[in-house]
């Protein structure tokens, strides 16, 4: 990458700081007080400056929303949600009001978060649905994945010991502390059902509303066991 000379780059850079700017009263003050900074200047567009792309192996239909937060320029993000970083949000994703993006969240496309759903760490294939309330923590969720409101993936068990999934007889120690629900294709979690640390849930599976899922659940199958 070219540099420019120290004093040419710094001619360009006084063009766009904040003193530049003037209220009726003259030159507005620095907010934090002391020497200008630059004003952040969006990538791209007819008439913006075109810097060194400082990411020259991210795709051009992603956007920087904010350090280490892509998101896909179809997609849309309510002012008042949050996405933290690392964070890739895919193509025609919705996220909507005071929906929580904690961090480590790869969002496939089609994807919708309603209202005060949170999302903590997770994989999430093209067309998953968390439209209501939920709680997403620690999970993989497979092609158009359904959470009813209310519903929750658990990722830490109440004594804090190492998670293990469990098929049957089947023993597999995951050597973590913090493991969410792994989904196939076309899974519905039904309306504040809770699908503890560790369960696998075949494609084409049901969980009923108000479910405790432990374990294995087979593909093509309805799981229904009331919280108690």
């Amino acid at each position: 990458m070219t540099r420019l000379p120290p004093i040419r780059r710094q001619k360009q850079e006084a063009r766009f700081c904040e003193s530049d700017l003037h209220g009726p009263a003259g030159p507005l003050p620095h907010p934090g007080g002391g020497r200008p900074r630059p004003l952040p200047i969006p990538l791209g567009g007819p008439g913006q400056r075109q810097d060194p792309d400082p990411h020259p192996g991210a795709p051009a239909e992603y956007g920087e929303h904010s350090p280490g937060v892509w998101v896909h320029k179809t997609a849309s993000a309510a002012p008042t949600a949050f996405l933290g970083a690392p964070c890739i949000i895919g193509p025609g994703a919705g996220v909507r009001h005071c929906a929580f993006i904690r961090d480590s969240a790869l969002v496939g496309g089609g994807y919708v978060a309603g209202n005060s759903v949170e999302l903590k760490s997770v994989i999430l294939f093209s067309g998953v649905q968390t439209p209501h309330y939920s709680y997403v923590g620690d999970p993989i969720l497979g092609f158009k994945n359904h959470m009813g409101a209310g519903s929750i993936t658990s990722s830490v068990k109440s004594g804090k010991t190492l998670v293990t999934v469990r098929n049957g007889e089947e023993r597999l120690e995951t050597g973590w502390k913090k493991f969410g629900a792994i989904l196939g294709d076309h899974v519905e979690a039904g309306c504040n059902s809770v699908l503890n640390p560790g369960p696998i849930l075949g494609r084409n599976a049901s969980v009923y509303p108000l479910s405790s899922v432990r374990g294995a659940v087979p593909p093509d199958s309805i799981f229904k066991e009331a919280l108690i």
